[in-house]
C-alpha cells in the first residue's frame, strides 16, 4: 500500500484510544488490516492479522470482524 496520511475526525481518533498500535494506520505507515468484505459501510470483515490481542477485532473463522472506528472510517472516506 502506498504510504498515505489520512484525516481522521478528533472524535473518532477519541473513540480508539485502546489501540494497542498508537494509530499507526492513520500515517499509512503502520499495519493496517486488509478489509476481504463491508457490508453497509459498518460492518468490515477484514483477514486476521499479527495483532492478536487488538480489542477492536471479532474473530470469526479464518477472519474478523473489525470494528475499529478509526479503521472504519478510513475505509469509509478513501475506500482503502
Amino acid at each position: 500500500m502506498k504510504k498515505r496520511k489520512f484525516k481522521i475526525s478528533p472524535a473518532i481518533i477519541d473513540s480508539a484510544s485502546e489501540c494497542l498500535n498508537h494509530l499507526s494506520c492513520l500515517s499509512g505507515s503502520g499495519t493496517m488490516c486488509k478489509i476481504k468484505k463491508q457490508a453497509d459501510n459498518r460492518v468490515m470483515f477484514v483477514r486476521k492479522h499479527g495483532h492478536q490481542n487488538c480489542p477492536f477485532a471479532i474473530p470469526l473463522g479464518a477472519d474478523c470482524i473489525c470494528t475499529c472506528p478509526v479503521r472504519v472510517e478510513i475505509y469509509r472516506k478513501y475506500r482503502v
